[in-house]
């Protein structure tokens, strides 16, 4: 069974106990899983809580043989954040980043320990902050240079013009 580090992507709540997972793994990149009993009657094996849009969290999962979804065995979070699913703003952005992910991971495939860094290095960043309210831009710039297009002049200047220059932002 392998265990990994990784984003949570996206869930969607599948009949009436499960759900399914999207998850972009350090190790494999994006991956789907089925997570069973969520929102049973009964006591259940992991907490929703656990699933929030970019939480950052550690699976143990079983990997199919064909293109099927994978089970995940085992969940533990990683880091909990302070602010970012408690704050209204903050956790509007991580929903709208979140969303604007699972379409670029969808192109992207593939594991990438640069943007893996980049999402880890962002969000704490974020979580740290007391008020930055264009965060998402700079965000967005600077996703761009982990799937291969990044506007170079153009980025520096509205980086600059956004937030004020801060050299702990990843």
């Amino acid at each position: 069974m392998p265990n990994s580090r990784g984003f949570v992507v996206k869930s969607i709540k599948n009949g009436e106990t499960s759900m399914i997972l999207s998850c972009y793994l350090e190790d494999i990149g994006l991956k789907s899983f089925m997570v069973k009993g969520v929102y049973g009657t009964k006591k259940p094996k992991f907490s929703k809580a656990y699933f929030f849009p970019l939480n950052f969290i550690s699976i143990n999962y079983t990997l199919s043989k064909d293109d099927r979804l994978s089970y995940i065995k085992e969940v533990k979070p990683i880091n909990f954040y302070k602010s970012l699913h408690s704050s209204i703003e903050k956790s509007t952005v991580i929903v709208f980043l979140s969303e604007v992910l699972n379409s670029v991971f969808k192109e992207e495939g593939d594991k990438n320990q640069n943007l893996f860094n980049f999402l880890d290095k962002s969000l704490n960043w974020f979580d740290a902050q007391e008020i930055c309210s264009n965060f998402h831009i700079k965000f967005l710039i600077e996703l761009t240079k982990h799937i291969g297009f990044y506007p170079n002049i153009l980025a520096k200047m509205i980086s600059s013009l956004i937030l004020n220059p801060d050299p702990a932002l990843p």
